[in-house]
């Protein structure tokens, strides 16, 4: 006698950018205080692990790393470092910007070419 095994189809595989963008749109409707393009802010050190646990079903880890990282390594979000201040996470400020952090921002700014 066989028996018949039944397995789960894979899931859809969904490419690399649109993996980022719908993490990306969902970062900016969900947490727009955290994530405003216009008015970026320093995040908490370590708020993927909060977003993680936060992360809905059809928005994939891979597309979460993805979406933070292009975030935190945009110009804007380097000026928000680089001004210094208080960081924020998911329940408002936690922590705030280090110095060698500041220096690291303008550095980078440097490197790019554009002004603090």
């Amino acid at each position: 006698m066989s028996t018949l095994t039944l397995r789960r189809p894979p899931p859809p595989v969904i490419p690399k950018a649109d993996a980022r963008r719908l993490a990306r749109d969902w970062l900016t409707t969900t947490h727009p205080e955290l994530f405003n393009p216009a008015c970026p802010v320093p995040l908490q050190v370590g708020i993927k692990r909060h977003l993680a646990r936060q992360r809905p079903t059809g928005i994939t880890q891979a597309g979460l790393n993805r979406a933070l990282a292009a975030w935190v390594d945009a110009l804007p979000y380097h000026r928000a470092v680089a001004a210094g201040g208080p960081r924020y996470g998911l329940d408002g400020p936690a922590g705030a910007v280090t110095d060698p952090e500041r220096a690291h921002a303008l550095a980078t700014l440097t490197d790019r070419g554009a002004a603090p």
